[in-house]
């Protein structure tokens, strides 16, 4: 087969333009930091990159859920700390009013301050953050409890529903208790629990009536306060467990993420060199190879 300088020139032209196109793909993956720049590049760990792209993104997704469970359940325990201390007190000054030697102007200021015991129970019920309402169940915009002074009720406009998020895939845990189980609620006949205790009490007073039989019911109401902040101790707890293992996850994840996207700019630095020299000893070589036109023996 004969080799005509065309023929040379053609493989010339087209070993300088891959030694060109090697030369840029490096100088790329410097530029980027990334070792594939196109799909194209290794399949295999495009699709590997992708898959932990996504659960990168979901693990960030899930720990902010968390987060936010946290916030919320560390809220709740606090408030229901408070509302305990606020029971405590109630209940001392229903022993105080239980002394017969109280006169009726001392049961009235007993009574005003059970009042304003009342009053700051409500707002810890009514808690919020970030303008999210934590005891209202579902219905988080508005304040679950209105206290009306003058008809002497306290009412209820959450509903019973629990929050929960998602903490893996499929897998939700729940983040608040509606502060219908919690504090009750005092605006009908019949009506039990923490409010409607504290408002039977308040009235008794104002009433000068046997005041003493009120204190099992707010023994009880303590013990009721105290077992519902357990339970959300625990489910604080949890989520804190949850988060700390999605945090460790998302590294393991991220380390997973760079060891196979990440460029070793070591190796690639010297992939930079010896395709640079390379390209600069193709074109020496060309220039020498291709025979010399008639012009070069003018003289």
């Amino acid at each position: 087969m004969r080799v005509t300088q065309t023929s040379v020139v053609d493989n010339l032209i087209k070993n300088i333009n891959n030694n060109y196109k090697r030369l840029s793909k490096v100088q790329e993956q410097i530029s980027t930091g990334k070792s594939i720049i196109l799909p194209s590049d290794d399949p295999a760990s495009v699709g590997t990159i992708l898959r932990t792209k996504r659960a990168v993104n979901e693990s960030k997704q899930f720990i902010s859920n968390a987060e936010k469970g946290v916030s919320w359940l560390d809220l709740a325990d606090n408030a229901l700390t408070e509302a305990t201390s606020v029971i405590q007190r109630a209940r001392e000054l229903v022993v105080k009013g239980a002394n017969g030697t109280n006169t009726i102007e001392e049961r009235k200021i007993i009574s005003t301050e059970m009042d304003e015991l009342i009053k700051h129970l409500v707002n810890i019920s009514n808690s919020s953050v970030n303008g999210r309402h934590i005891f209202g169940g579902q219905k988080t915009l508005n304040q679950p409890y209105y206290f009306d002074q003058d008809a002497g009720t306290i009412s209820y406009h959450g509903d019973k529903k629990s929050i929960q998020v998602e903490i893996a895939p499929s897998v939700k845990d729940q983040i608040s208790v509606p502060g219908i189980d919690i504090f009750g609620k005092a605006d009908s006949p019949g009506d039990t629990g923490i409010f409607a205790v504290l408002l039977k009490t308040s009235n008794t007073l104002k009433n000068d009536q046997k005041i003493s039989d009120n204190i099992d019911d707010l023994d009880k109401a303590i013990e009721d306060l105290l077992q519902s902040q357990a339970t959300i101790g625990t489910k604080s707890q949890g989520m804190r467990l949850a988060k700390d293992r999605l945090e460790e996850q998302k590294i393991n994840l991220t380390n997973l993420l760079s060891q196979t996207e990440d460029l070793d700019l070591a190796k690639a630095s010297i992939d930079l060199l010896t395709a640079a020299s390379v390209h600069s000893m193709a074109l020496k070589v060309g220039a020498m190879i291709i025979q010399p036109s008639l012009v070069d023996f003018l003289s």
